[in-house]
């Protein structure tokens, strides 16, 4: 993430916000802001949200003191597992049958 006349004191450059469909709204627009997550320039931000729903939007808010900005999204398309699943099966499995 790079700013236009970004001083080597700049650390926070906004925030990213997850916004869902609720259906709620007439116009058929992502209408309900769900999760936010802060950025920072000079870093690899990696940014993980809920999985609430199949399709969100993303919102950016810079700082009102950055005039310009460059940045670019990438979303990652391969499998997730959730290993706090995997877990809790690996437990249950252990725990003796108390019936």
């Amino acid at each position: 993430m790079n700013a236009v006349g970004e001083k080597e004191t700049w650390n926070y450059a906004g925030k990213v916000f997850q916004k869902i469909f609720t259906g709620i709204t007439v116009g058929g627009n992502f209408d309900s802001y769900v999760d936010s997550q802060s950025v920072f320039f000079k870093k690899v931000n990696v940014i993980r949200f809920n999985r609430l729903t199949t399709t969100y939007a993303l919102a950016f808010r810079p700082p009102r003191w950055v005039t310009s900005l460059t940045y670019s999204v990438f979303v990652y398309t391969g499998s997730i597992v959730d290993s706090s699943e995997q877990k809790l099966d690996l437990i249950l499995e252990r725990l003796p049958d108390l019936s």
